[in-house]
Formats: structure tokens, C-alpha cells, sequence
């Protein structure tokens, strides 16, 4: 009967569905990366001059230069105009580069690694500059999880050399460099910055700016420790990053606060207790994590064979 043959057509049209090639996501999947305005500022990060400066050679300057034959003069060196940011987690890296957009009115178009190998993010940044008139950084996050994203990297720059639109590439890893890349692959970063720990002068500049953040919310509680006792803090968090001191902070605030919302005053011993439960771990991770792992997958495979 033709009623019941009513389930036939919406069964068919699941399996046409289910039978679609996996590979129309590539199609796809670029026009769901997320593009945003850069608004990080310089002024707001503390000490790192030297990567400053690098990124406004590699980043800032490029996306300046409208109508320029500064491309097509330098084309022989258009495969290696990217930069390459390592340092541990939490050490400011994504924000160098969105202040370094920034300062070129720049929009900045985010993705992890793992995305760079499978999506066309170049064309994306490409149509997104030719629409918006405004120049585009591709910020490819996270380069130690998938160190083949360097030979996409190197294919757009390819394709940003043929093209007018303005358009840079800064790629960001969380471990050492040469702990998980070739020579090789090196190639297309023109520019290698490599961002320590902070040092004492700047671990106590961005502890007093954010306690005087604090002080707008809790102002007792934000101005309680004295400039020595901010220095004595700055020492004791040798080794923490930007990221990790930030949480000391708030865990700090939070301990310190009842059910009411009010807190109770604020010493540096209730810091010490904190740091004595939240040990630094990025900046080793970042020196030992991947060289511990390859070490760990030739071990293994020795043992195989």
C-alpha cells in the first residue's frame, strides 16, 4: 500500500546522507573559522622587548604597507615571512601577537595546528582580507601537537605571495622548537622567537597591575600588600609564567572569600600557602615535555624491534 510506503523516501535520503564523502568537510569546515578584530595592545603586556620587536618586523610593518612593491620586490624570501613563537603555556604568546595585529588594524583569524593540516585556512584569510579591506593574521596555535602543519604554513605563504591582500602568518608552540621539528620544517619561519619566564622586575610589574585591577572590585583586599611584600611575592614566584601567577592571584581571592561575597584581609602568608599548593609547571614542560616523549617513542620502538 502506498501509505505504507510513506517511511521509504526519508530512509533514503538518511542513507544518501550517510553515504556523502568525508572529504566535503574540507570543503566546508573553512568557512567556520572564526575571524576577530585584534584589540590587545602593547602597553598592556610587560617586558618581552625583544619579541616586541620582532613582531612588529614580521607582524606590524607588512599589514602597514597598502599599494607597496615591497612584496614584489622581496619575493624570493615570501616562503619564509612567517614567525614562529615558542615558550610555556601561559607565557603570552597569543597576546604578543594579537597586540602585534592590533597595532595594524588587523584582524586575526585563530586556529589550532591540528586544524592548519586539515582545513584551507589560507583561503579563508585570503577572501576574508578581500572583503574587509583589512589586512589578516593567521595565528596557528599549539605547532607541537601537529608539527605537519609547517608544510601548510609554507603553501600558504606561497599563495599570500601571489595575491594582493595583505596577509601574515605567526605560528605559537608551547615546547622547544628542535624537540619536535626538523631542520626542514624550519623553513618557513623567517623569524624564531623563543619568550622565558619572566623576570623578578616583571613578575612584580604585572603582580602590582593586577592587584591594582583587584582594587576596583575589592579595594582593601587589592591594596592590602605593601610594595615589599609585592617584591617578596615577585621572588617567590620564580619560575611561574604570567598565566600561572594570575592563578595564584585568584586562588588567593577566592580562598580568602565567605559565602556573603565579603573576604577576610589579605597577608602575604596566604599567598605562600597557595604557592606551596600550585607549584610552576609550564616552563618545564615547555624544556623537558617533548624530549622526554621522543625519547619515550624510540624507546618503544626499540623494543619492537
Amino acid at each position: 500500500k502506498a501509505g505504507d510506503l510513506l517511511w521509504v523516501r526519508p530512509m533514503l535520503l538518511l542513507l544518501a546522507l550517510a553515504l556523502l564523502p568525508a572529504s566535503r568537510c574540507e570543503d566546508e569546515c573553512p568557512t567556520r573559522l572564526m575571524v576577530q578584530q585584534a584589540q590587545s595592545p602593547h602597553t598592556e603586556l610587560h617586558g618581552m622587548d625583544d619579541a616586541k620587536v620582532m613582531l612588529r618586523e614580521a607582524v606590524t610593518l607588512p599589514l602597514k604597507m597598502v599599494q607597496s612593491d615591497f612584496h614584489r620586490i622581496f619575493w624570493r624570501s615570501a616562503e619564509r615571512t612567517a614567525l614562529l613563537l615558542s615558550g610555556p603555556m601561559g607565557s603570552g604568546k597569543r597576546a604578543l601577537a594579537e597586540a602585534a595585529a592590533a597595532a595594524a588594524d588587523a584582524q586575526v583569524l585563530h586556529l589550532a595546528a591540528q586544524e592548519a593540516v586539515k582545513v584551507d585556512f589560507c583561503r579563508k584569510a585570503l577572501s576574508t582580507a578581500s572583503s574587509s579591506q583589512k589586512p589578516v593574521l593567521i595565528l596557528v596555535e599549539g605547532l607541537e601537537m601537529a608539527p605537519e602543519a609547517t608544510t601548510s604554513i609554507r603553501q600558504c605563504l606561497s599563495e599570500v605571495s601571489r595575491s594582493p591582500q595583505r596577509v601574515v602568518c605567526v605560528a605559537t608552540a608551547s615546547a622547544e622548537p628542535s624537540s619536535f621539528l626538523h631542520p626542514i620544517e624550519l623553513f618557513p619561519f623567517g623569524w624564531v622567537v623563543q619568550i622565558a619566564a619572566p623576570s623578578q622586575a616583571e613578575r612584580k610589574q604585572f603582580l602590582l597591575k593586577l592587584l591594582a585591577q583587584v582594587s576596583r572590585v575589592d579595594a582593601p583586599w587589592g591594596s592590602a600588600l605593601r610594595e615589599s611584600a609585592v617584591d617578596t611575592l615577585a621572588n617567590l614566584t620564580e619560575n611561574y609564567t604570567f598565566a600561572e601567577m594570575d592563578f595564584v592571584v585568584r586562588r588567593t581571592f577566592l580562598r580568602s572569600s565567605n559565602e556573603e561575597g565579603r573576604r577576610d584581609p589579605v597577608a602575604l602568608h596566604h599567598f605562600e600557602k597557595i604557592l606551596a599548593e600550585t607549584p610552576p609547571t609550564s616552563l618545564r614542560a615547555f624544556e623537558q615535555g617533548f624530549v622526554l616523549r621522543k625519547a619515550s617513542t624510540f624507546g618503544d620502538a626499540a623494543s619492537i624491534s
